[in-house]
């Protein structure tokens, strides 16, 4: 076993990891950082990966085989990852065996939808680059809609860190777009817009001014961290459409920005350096130990991929693995009075949440809009985020897809082996006849996403498995999620546990509200099978959703211990020198996607931890 000493020791290389390491690097800190998962020596090894693929999904570059020999990369099981669940085996805690896809052992009522990256740069490796800001009544939704929690912190003091993560990662917007939904903004975003695409264009001549929903409408363009002129080194987007997962230009911004950032050394101006950070990779933590006497962290464990233990100590200590990472290791972690690290409140690994979403796709009838061509989004219809409805049901915000029905049918893909492996007396096509059809099934393709806030609820949760195990020994994960809860179930009191769900019923009518509205087909169908993932029964009513990638909750943060983890700067309440990052820190799941958030937040947690290491 090997020991190391640092000013921080950093866990997990994703976006807060790599904002919080490349502040303390400039600050002068002495800094390590673990990550379980590897690094490709080239953006072009995984590009090839993925060109490869059979099936592109997210996880296609980066190691996860969806068991049919669709992706051709084996995952590593010295850092597995789940994949999206896509059959019954979801339910089947041994389907890891053979289908890396199942890392998680699940538990629950309905399956947990969402995956994440164990890689270098964590899941910015594959995210979209939506950086929308909350709305401010998205920090106040108790006080102002008698809905779940209030955040320790407001908009106002959250204002200058979003400012200061638009900057850092790079975001394209438009300020009088947000500032119409009550966003205001102290400075404008550093680029202007990503250009609409074709599609934005048709539904805005469509829909703007239209009254759908109890709301009068209006497309806007979508805040997001893609470039649209060079920007810190790196070059304009140039409209590919694999930007989910991997932009092959680096246009659009991942966490290796600032984790190149920090582990090289910079001149800072006025004589001063940056002290470049260390970064070790295949480092999978699996214990955090702490003094009984002092409750203080003095040392955190990991294995090497060859099996070999380490022990490393600092100053501060920051767990930024995920929302399930995360918490994983705590619960495996003994701390004293049959307690574990930082769950004196009970609350570690509850309230797991994710913006489940309603994926609606259909065909224009007479207009092609030809999808497939630039990011895969680039507007919204943000409407629909707030307002009183807020009282009595989730809220949501739209997303308009550029690439066709891609995420909710396999497109292009799926049509091209419809066609040419046609069921009953149809004949397949070749060639010409092919690609003429194929042009007609593919440019009238229309995709939206409705994304609605969750419920916090006690009986959705993270814990280690007991009985199922890694390589290592080490256990997986155990995911129990929940999307309903009842009055013993929600998290706090007068929440109402149907409130998602509730959201959802009307996202559905909103949806095919809009589609008639844009003379656009409704094409969705849910299937009918129990074994499904993502399937609920509402009112003998059956709806299918997917998770959004957006894996909040499990280490909430508040202003009262004995109900929250962590304090408003990510300070575990228990151990005043770990600090617990990430999205598992949001006590709600707010309306909008969670990544700005969650790095403006990991940047205010940057500047106390710099004051404290300067004491």
């Amino acid at each position: 076993m090997t020991e190391q000493t640092f000013d921080a020791v950093i866990v997990g290389a994703g976006i807060s990891g790599a904002l919080i390491a490349n502040e303390l690097s400039e600050a002068g800190f002495s800094v390590l950082i673990l990550e379980a998962g590897s690094q490709a020596d080239n953006r072009q090894q995984y590009i090839d990966t993925y060109y490869a693929a059979e099936i592109k999904t997210p996880d296609a570059p980066y190691g996860i085989q969806d068991g049919s020999g669709g992706s051709k990369v084996q995952a590593n099981p010295s850092a597995p990852h789940p994949g999206v669940p896509i059959d019954a085996r979801w339910k089947d805690p041994n389907a890891y065996k053979t289908d890396p896809r199942y890392y998680f052992v699940q538990t629950g009522s309905v399956a947990f939808g969402s995956n994440y990256e164990r890689i270098v740069g964590g899941t910015t490796q594959h995210w979209l680059g939506t950086c929308l800001r909350f709305m401010p009544q998205d920090f106040t939704t108790k006080t102002s809609f008698g809905f779940a929690v209030d955040w320790p912190i407001g908009y106002a003091d959250l204002e200058p860190w979003y400012t200061e993560a638009e900057s850092q990662l790079g975001v394209a917007g438009n300020v009088a777009a947000d500032e119409a939904m009550g966003i205001e903004h102290t400075k404008p975003y550093p680029m202007e817009e990503v250009p609409v695409s074709y599609l934005d264009q048709y539904m805005g001549k469509k829909l703007n001014g239209k009254q759908v929903g109890g709301v009068t409408i209006t497309v806007e363009s979508t805040p997001q961290a893609r470039n649209t002129v060079g920007y810190d080194n790196r070059p304009p987007c140039m409209g590919n459409t694999s930007c989910v997962p991997v932009c092959p230009i680096q246009a659009k911004y991942d966490a290796t920005v600032h984790l190149n950032k920090a582990t090289k050394m910079r001149l800072l101006g006025s004589g001063k350096s940056s002290v470049p950070a260390k970064l070790v990779t295949k480092a999978v933590v699996y214990k955090v130990d702490v003094d009984a006497s002092t409750d203080q962290v003095t040392a955190l464990h990991y294995k090497d991929w060859d099996g070999n233990d380490h022990k490393v100590s600092g100053k501060r200590y920051i767990l930024a693995a995920h929302a399930i990472e995360n918490p994983k290791v705590l619960m495996m972690s003994p701390w004293k009075n049959g307690k574990t690290v930082a769950n004196s409140s009970g609350q570690v690994g509850k309230n797991l949440m994710d913006h489940i979403c309603l994926v609606a796709w259909g065909k224009t009838a007479d207009e092609p809009i030809y999808p497939f061509r630039g990011p895969l989004s680039t507007s919204g219809i943000p409407q629909y985020r707030g307002g009183a409805t807020r009282k009595t049901r989730a809220a949501y915000r739209v997303e308009i897809g550029n690439e066709g029905w891609n995420w909710s049918a396999g497109a292009p893909q799926s049509n091209v082996m419809e066609l040419v492996t046609p069921t009953g007396n149809v004949k397949p096509l070749f060639g010409t006849a092919l690609r003429n059809q194929l042009n007609k099934e593919c440019t009238h393709q229309v995709r939206i996403a409705m994304e609605l806030e969750a419920t916090p609820l006690q009986t959705s949760y993270i814990k280690p498995s007991e009985t199922h195990m890694d390589r290592f020994g080490l256990p997986r994960p155990e995911v129990h999620y929940e999307i309903m809860g009842g009055a013993k179930d929600v998290t706090y009191a007068g929440t109402d546990g149907e409130y998602t769900v509730k959201g959802y019923v009307e996202s559905n009518n909103v949806a095919q509200q809009l589609f008639e509205q844009a003379d656009i087909s409704w094409d969705t169908t849910v299937d009918a099978s129990n074994s499904t993932p993502g399937v609920f029964i509402y009112n003998n009513t059956r709806y299918q959703y997917r998770g959004a990638g957006h894996v909040i909750g499990t280490h909430t943060m508040g202003a009262d211990k004995s109900s929250s983890v962590v304090d408003s700067y990510q300070r575990s309440w228990d151990h005043s020198n770990l600090f617990i990052v990430g999205c598992g820190s949001f006590p709600t799941t707010g309306t909008a996607n969670p990544t700005l958030t969650m790095a403006a937040l990991a940047l205010r947690t940057a500047k106390e931890l710099c004051n404290d290491l300067s004491k």
